[in-house]
């Protein structure tokens, strides 16, 4: 019952602080989520947070070419700095910058955050922090030992006669006990 306790907790503090960050932002839940659905947006808001300073659109279309195309700036070709560079100038910054979390300056081809863009960190996993995605992978191992666990309890009961109750019920204990204790300790 405490873990349960604990769970909800966890989650509502969680929902909690997604209002809190959607509160400070003067964005639309819609406006925000319109602007963040686009993965070059969200790699040149991603980019401009981790450098904390002004950034040239070459600048920006350059990292994002390589990271689409993983390879190195080095390796990059014209057409694929060029597909980039093309929707940075004619939709991405400006649209950004009418959403107002960056300053975009056609003319000189640069692009600063504004304070609106810091309320976004949270959203982009601007931080050193692993993002939601990468959690599930360390999910999927935890689950896979616990149900091997059940398996070997389950092949202690023929070994030692234990009651099928008493497997099933230690069984999905260990289901429900372990990530609620990994989650409290901050393993997951």
């Amino acid at each position: 019952m405490k873990g349960s306790a604990l769970l909800e907790r966890k989650t509502a503090e969680s929902s909690a602080d997604s209002r809190d960050r959607l509160d400070e932002c003067r964005l639309s839940r819609d406006e925000l989520f319109n602007l963040l659905r686009n993965p070059r947006r969200r790699a040149a808001l991603q980019y401009l947070l981790e450098r904390d300073r002004k950034a040239t659109r070459s600048e920006l279309a350059e990292h994002i070419a390589a990271a689409e195309n993983e390879v190195t700036t080095a390796e990059l070709n014209s057409a694929q700095r060029k597909r980039v560079y093309v929707s940075l100038y004619q939709n991405h910054l400006p649209k950004m910058d009418e959403y107002g979390v960056i300053t975009y300056d056609a003319r000189e081809g640069t692009a600063e955050l504004t304070s609106e863009a810091r309320v976004l960190a949270h959203y982009l996993d601007a931080d050193v922090g692993e993002s939601e995605s990468n959690r599930w992978e360390r999910y999927y191992p935890l689950f896979g030992l616990l149900g091997g666990v059940s398996l070997v309890i389950t092949s202690l009961d023929r070994l030692f006669a234990l009651p099928l109750d008493f497997v099933t019920a230690v069984s999905v204990l260990l289901l429900l006990i372990v990530p609620v204790v990994a989650i409290d300790r901050e393993f997951l």
